[in-house]
């Protein structure tokens, strides 16, 4: 299985499905999205009945718009107000080419929610519904002839009949059973326009939007609801990346390429969350995944140092290297709040890595590397070029310092950054990280997804203003720290040097990344009790972490502690992140399709002109931030 869209980096399929195949089935995918489709026919239009009279002997002859098996059948509701199904749903195949069922005239085929609808007007009077669609190959004022192809099919197909605003049974018409075309008015046997038809089906998708967020009085409704929905919004989305890469061959991929890595990344961020549900066939997968991460934390309990005594002192001259985190600068970094004095390194002898190369110029004096200052730009930029960069300060200090051993001390996203720079087995002797999201962080992967939209792209430009430039969600780095991007994966696949000891840090209580996202195979991994809003900040600079700091220089393990509380509360902030994730995702998905919004009209960006408005997408994929 590709670990990415062809060219595009944005977003890849998360590593434990690529190893081992493990993705939603075709099966499970359509059941979820008839869960979705069943909201979506529960209108409070009045049922009408199939078997009267017919009254036009020259109505035309209706087939199936697809050869597929129907998963739920015709169930008008007993009132208006009451769930049913007013139509029939095809368990496709997306890509499937969805015909018309006879003759007649397009009157809507556009995008609600997150797939595409076809609404077709018969010579009969009646009206034909295909929705979701995961595209549509005709337009408006169409004349198509009977069994012309209206669109590609997605994870499952619903086909309606509508007679007038009353519903008709689809299988009673396919079968050439007797209909009463009567019952339309005069005035709706012609086009009502766009609107008109639109908000018919805008009525639809809104109930299914409500359904699928507050459930029917349960919480395993409400989560059914947005397993559904999320499943089928992520089919569509991965068809739609398709349908537009091939579009792009014809066209030009540069005038494409935003919208096709933006609905790739929709795809794949929502994929990875259905996975992260509990009542997800895959949650199995996920649990046993968070489970092997805590047990990281235990086993470095084997050789735990009592909290009675104290961590022996330093000895010998060291040379620390500071790594910050995002939205960082030379003069704004938590990361300087380690007592790099009390650990045992001399003034002159620490040094702050510059994002822009070489060291910053207000820490320590060590002769050697270049100095450079830095601001938040630079700090949210490429993360692979920061790695190499960091490498090359290191380089600069063992040539300027043989001997001397080198430690680097690095917090979030830094230490990916040091992870990074230590590929090609650099003389460090230790890493130590702190809070850093070794297996992405929860808020970015939920940043990336909502990132994809206008209300998204709207809010991160907000944020940046707001911030005077230090929290770029919009940023490269942003989108890398999310748990879907390729960097993420490509760590995951680097065995840590074998000269160097690592040891990773994490805070039981952070709510920027969840303590589990920074367990690292291989690593001796410790959690201290730090919580509340600030935690990723503060643990830099917390006693709590200067005593682990300490005993990881002195090759000892960490302080001794009963960990069943602190893995369980992280393992809770990631679930909540990942549930809260979704919701505003697809919400902001939802929100986006109904009002369309040109690409970049919040970043001072233009669409480009082969792009029509209601197909704009955002001209970057971002994700969240990792702190500083």
């Amino acid at each position: 299985m590709s670990s990415s869209f062809p060219g595009s980096r944005r977003a890849s399929l998360p590593r434990r499905w690529r190893r081992t195949s493990r993705r939603p089935s075709s099966l499970a995918a359509t059941a979820v999205a008839a869960v979705v489709v069943a909201g979506l026919v529960a209108t409070s239009m009045p049922p009408a009945a199939a078997d009267v009279a017919a009254t036009d002997p020259d109505a035309p002859v209706h087939r199936a718009p697809v050869n597929a098996e129907v998963v739920d059948r015709f169930r008008p509701p007993v009132t208006p107000y009451s769930a049913g199904n007013r139509g029939i749903d095809y368990a496709t195949v997306p890509g499937q080419e969805v015909r018309t069922s006879a003759e007649g005239e397009v009157t809507f085929a556009g995008r609600i929610g997150p797939s595409h609808h076809v609404v077709v007007l018969h010579p009969d009077g009646l009206r034909t519904s295909y929705s979701f669609l995961s595209g549509v190959t005709v337009d408006e004022g169409q004349r198509v002839g009977p069994g012309a192809v209206v669109g590609t099919a997605g994870a499952v197909l619903h086909f309606g009949v509508r007679a007038g605003e009353r519903y008709l049974d689809p299988e009673a018409l396919l079968a050439g059973g007797p209909v009463e075309v009567h019952l339309v008015p005069v005035e709706l046997r012609r086009p009502q326009g766009s609107a008109q038809e639109r908000r018919w089906l805008v009525e639809l998708v809104g109930e299914a939007v409500g359904a699928a967020w507050r459930g029917i009085g349960t919480g395993a409704e409400l989560a059914g609801g947005a397993l559904a929905w999320a499943s089928d919004a992520a089919a569509v989305a991965a068809a739609e990346a398709r349908s537009l890469a091939e579009r792009a061959a014809a066209t030009g991929w540069e005038s494409l390429r935003a919208e096709v890595e933006a609905r790739w990344a929709q795809a794949v961020v929502l994929a990875t969350y259905v996975g992260q549900l509990p009542i997800s066939p895959l949650f199995a997968f996920h649990v046993a995944e968070q489970w092997e991460r805590a047990e990281r934390f235990r086993a470095a309990q084997a050789g735990c140092t009592p909290a009675s005594a104290p961590p022996p002192p330093a000895s010998g001259r060291r040379i620390a290297v500071l790594v910050a985190g995002f939205g960082s600068s030379s003069e704004g970094a938590e990361v300087l709040e380690v007592d790099s004095e009390a650990l045992g390194y001399a003034p002159g002898d620490v040094a702050q890595f510059s994002y822009a190369g070489g060291r910053t110029p207000g820490t320590g004096s060590l002769a050697g590397p270049a100095v450079s200052e830095y601001g938040p730009a630079e700090s949210a930029g490429d993360l692979e070029l920061a790695g190499q960069r960091l490498g090359e300060l290191i380089d600069a200090v063992a040539v300027a310092h043989p001997g001397v051993p080198i430690d680097v001390l690095a917090h979030s996203q830094g230490g990916l950054v040091a992870r990074l720079a230590l590929a090609e087995d650099r003389p460090v002797s230790n890493l130590v990280t702190l809070g850093t999201p070794h297996h992405g962080a929860d808020l970015a992967t939920a940043n990336l997804l909502f990132g994809t939209t206008g209300p998204g792209e709207l809010t991160q430009s907000v944020a940046l203003e707001a911030t005077g430039g230090t929290l770029d969600g919009a940023s490269t780095a942003a989108e890398q720290l999310s748990e879907t991007s390729a960097l993420i994966d490509e760590l995951d696949d680097r065995a840590l040097p074998s000269r160097t000891r690592v040891t990773s840090i994490a805070a039981r209580g952070d709510l920027t990344v969840a303590g589990l996202q920074s367990s690292l195979d291989g690593a001796t991994n410790v959690m201290v009790p730090l919580e509340g809003i600030s935690a990723h900040a503060d643990l830099p600079g917390s006693p709590l972490a200067q005593r682990e700091l300490a005993l990881a220089l002195a090759g000892r393990g960490p302080t001794c502690r009963a960990l069943g509380q602190d893995l369980a509360l992280a393992g809770g902030i990631s679930l909540v992140e990942d549930g809260l994730g979704l919701a505003t995702g697809l919400g902001a998905m939802w929100l986006d399709r109904q009002v369309p919004t040109p690409a970049g009209a919040f970043r001072g960006r233009r669409l480009p002109p082969d792009l029509p408005p209601d197909r704009s997408p955002p001209a970057r994929v971002p994700a969240a931030t990792g702190g500083r």
